[in-house]
């Protein structure tokens, strides 16, 4: 049973990293609304609030099976940057992922008092993406 949590963990992760490439492609491609665009196309539209100055739209986005995640997407009044930020749910609680985009990093969390035996796994598959932070490093 290890073994399948730990590579349903592994296919998660995979799912996330391919996510940040998929919308990092599509700014490159389809300019700064690209993002945007593509990720409304890929889940059901939740919300849009603005704050701090930036729009942000937050969709429910299916990963890899059956594990959906709360995906936020902040763009810059002027288009000029994006922030995604990925929180989990479910057996994922207590996980969050949060990088610009193109990514120059992507900083890892988990929530102690949320967290449960997948997130951990997860957190841990993601630990071994290139350029991964811990948030726990910046506090």
């Amino acid at each position: 049973m290890w073994l399948f949590n730990k590579k349903r963990a592994e296919l998660v992760a995979q799912s996330i990293s391919h996510l940040i490439h998929v919308l990092s492609a599509g700014r490159e491609d389809h300019g700064p609304t690209g993002p945007e665009k593509l990720l409304r196309g890929l889940a059901p539209f939740l919300s849009e609030d603005t704050i701090i100055g930036q729009r942000v739209v937050k969709l429910l986005v299916a990963m890899a099976g059956k594990a959906r995640f709360f995906v936020s997407l902040a763009t810059a009044p002027d288009h000029s940057g994006h922030r995604l930020t990925i929180d989990g749910r479910g057996v994922y609680s207590g996980f969050s992922l949060a990088c610009a985009l193109p990514p120059r990093m992507l900083m890892i969390d988990l929530q102690p008092s949320a967290v449960g035996y997948q997130a951990r796994l997860l957190y841990a598959a993601c630990k071994a993406m290139p350029n991964v932070v811990e948030r726990r490093d910046f506090r």
